[in-house]
């Protein structure tokens, strides 16, 4: 990889400018909508498949 697409990668993917959050089932449908279609794993069939990982205790 060129030292200059590293620097920046590096600068975009920097821990300031990323913000991180749990997902939930009170998450924006469109956050979860987007996680079932990217689940690339476990493919998520059904929206109770999406709801039981996104419960409580995961």
């Amino acid at each position: 990889m060129s030292e200059s697409l590293r620097d920046v990668l590096a600068t975009w993917f920097t821990t300031g400018l990323l913000q991180v959050e749990r997902v939930t089932w009170q998450s924006p449908c469109e956050i979860a909508q987007r996680v079932s279609e990217y689940e690339a794993v476990h493919r998520i069939r059904y929206w109770a498949d999406l709801k039981r990982r996104l419960g409580p205790y995961r």
